[in-house]
């Protein structure tokens, strides 16, 4: 198990702050580029996915002052519908989740028809714009991860092989360790005393 200590903010200089929190800096800098871009819709501009330096999304419901009333009218259809039929579940001595959850997909099909409109339209961009790069720039990362494989195993043969190599050889060694010490063993003294002995030779 590993523990990695993490420096707290105190113990970190202005400049890593600054590079790792949001300052209130930029947080003014992105609520300029909000402004900047509502007054861009407001003025009818395109913010699709080609415009590299303005987005729009999100920020539909703020196109004009009637986008606005009518997200504001929706939410409090969604907002009243639930309290009203909660009010008569109290005064009915009841409760009942799933008319609840039905009036409130009710009040807010709006909300998701629009929202599967804009997943639509994304999707339809990635898939002729940003999936052909991204599948060209994956197919590389499998192509160079397959050639790494291959040198792993290769390299992997290679170092097998030379500690066969390696084995076989300290075997030999050994071998050839023992039959010279077999060679130069001396004599035991029992054996040199019987051939020194005539009585036990004759015997």
């Amino acid at each position: 198990t590993k523990i990695y200590l993490i420096p707290t903010i105190d113990e970190l200089r202005q400049e890593e702050v600054e590079a790792m929190w949001v300052t209130q800096a930029d947080e003014k800098a992105s609520q300029a580029d909000v402004v900047k871009n509502i007054m861009r819709l407001r003025r009818g501009g395109p913010l699709d996915h080609h415009d590299e330096e303005h987005c729009g999304r999100g920020l539909e419901h703020m196109r004009s002052q009637v986008h606005m009333d009518q997200r504001r009218a929706n939410k409090e259809a969604v907002t009243h519908g639930v309290l009203n039929l909660q009010d008569e579940h109290f005064e009915a001595d009841v409760f009942d989740e799933d008319a609840l959850a039905e009036v409130r997909a009710s009040a807010s099909l709006w909300a998701r028809e629009r929202a599967l409109q804009l997943a639509a339209q994304d999707e339809a961009y990635v898939r002729l714009h940003v999936r052909p790069e991204y599948e060209e720039e994956a197919q590389m990362e499998r192509d160079q991860q397959q050639q790494q494989n291959q040198e792993d195993s290769v390299d992997q043969l290679q170092i097998l092989e030379e500690a066969l190599v390696l084995s076989e050889s300290e075997e030999d060694q050994d071998q050839d360790d023992h039959r010279a010490h077999n060679v130069a063993r001396p004599r035991s003294a029992s054996s040199t005393l019987a051939q020194d002995n005539p009585i036990t030779n004759a015997t």
